[in-house]
């Protein structure tokens, strides 16, 4: 009477008990291979001190992450570049900060631009720069 519900109930036991197995069979061994990479590592910078420790460690992690081809939904880069001025914006001006100070640094600034300009003719920077 119960023999077909039970033994479905056994089969899919048994398979999510062998699939459980073999996750764990392969997480352990990952463990043991990095543990295994770990070693030698260490072996080979103290058998040569001239090793550098952190290009072994970009070596061995493969270290080729590029940059992200999509921020915020945009992956042209005009776009990208808004996004990154907005946001830039948005820190920049989150904070509060006193009109009259940020008048006498500009004046600050540009007074010590015309001088390296006039000391030097080589270059052209304003403050808008």
């Amino acid at each position: 009477m119960f023999g077909g519900a039970l033994s479905s109930t056994w089969a899919a036991s048994a398979r999510r008990l062998r699939h459980r197995r073999r996750g764990i069979k392969s997480s352990k061994s990952r463990r043991d291979q990095d543990d295994i990479v770990r070693q030698r590592m260490a072996d080979a910078l103290i058998n040569d001190p001239s090793r550098s420790f952190w290009t072994e460690v970009k070596r061995i992690r493969n270290n080729n992450s590029g940059t992200s081809l999509v921020v915020d939904g945009c992956s042209d880069k005009a776009k990208l570049s808004q996004v990154f001025l907005c946001k830039y914006r948005e820190l920049y001006t989150s904070v509060p900060y006193d009109a009259a100070e940020m008048q006498d640094i500009l004046t600050e600034v540009e007074s010590q631009l015309s001088c390296v300009a006039a000391a030097s003719a080589d270059h052209i920077c304003t403050p808008q720069d």
